[in-house]
C-alpha cells in the first residue's frame, strides 16, 4: 500500500501557532499614521504590535 502524500503546506509545531486575536479600534489619525509607519519599515501592523507587546512584556516581567 502506498503513503498517502499530503499536499499543500506542512503544519507549524504548536509553540508558532497563532490562535488568539486581538481587535482594536483606532481613529482615522491614528489609523494613517500606524499605516505610514509601517509602509516606511517594510513590515506588517501584526509584526509592529507583537515586537512592542513583547517589549511591554519583557519590561514588566508580564503574568502568564
Amino acid at each position: 500500500m502506498k503513503p498517502t502524500v499530503r499536499i499543500g503546506r506542512p503544519p507549524k509545531p504548536p509553540r508558532l501557532r497563532k490562535t488568539s486575536r486581538l481587535q482594536l479600534l483606532l481613529t482615522p489619525a491614528e489609523h494613517r499614521a500606524l499605516t505610514r509607519y509601517v509602509r516606511d519599515r517594510d513590515t506588517t501592523v501584526s509584526e509592529v504590535v507583537r515586537a512592542y507587546i513583547r517589549t511591554l512584556i519583557g519590561q514588566t516581567g508580564g503574568t502568564n
